[in-house]
């Protein structure tokens, strides 16, 4: 097997640039050295997506009880609102910038864990082929 080391730049670059393969085309699949450098590269950015979603998920908290005073706070302001229809309308004007950044970031956290999810099979597939071309080159 030749060697696997990636430098700096390379994992730079892969982290940055979420097309980044080393495989170009399909007959690449069969060098495993590619195989095996393409795996790190994609074990690198699961890391880095699973960094973000901690991060969005612990934001996503922050927000959510932000949201939650402030909806409590305005509901007590507007206590002297007609009906509750009225009071309701005033709550969710008071509450609309926190909503929406909250709503954001729940967007956010689903992204990175579809981004998780699509990384996770790339690399399930990769250790596929690459158990394959063990079997076939008999490397066991």
């Amino acid at each position: 097997m030749s060697d696997i080391n990636i430098d700096e730049k390379t994992i730079a670059q892969a982290l940055s640039d979420p097309n980044f393969s080393f495989l170009e085309t399909f007959a690449d699949a069969t060098d495993s050295a590619k195989i095996t450098r393409e795996m790190t590269v994609l074990v690198f950015r699961l890391r880095q997506k699973r960094e973000q979603l901690k991060r969005k998920e612990r934001d996503r908290v922050v927000l959510d009880k932000k949201y939650n005073d402030k909806r409590r706070q305005a509901y007590l302001a507007n206590s002297n609102a007609p009906n509750e229809k009225n009071k309701s309308i005033l709550v969710e004007i008071a509450t609309e910038e926190e909503a929406y950044n909250l709503a954001i970031t729940e967007q956010q956290v689903k992204e990175l864990s579809r981004d998780l999810s699509t990384i996770k099979t790339e690399i399930d597939t990769l250790k596929a082929i690459s158990y394959n071309l063990r079997t076939e080159m008999g490397a066991f």
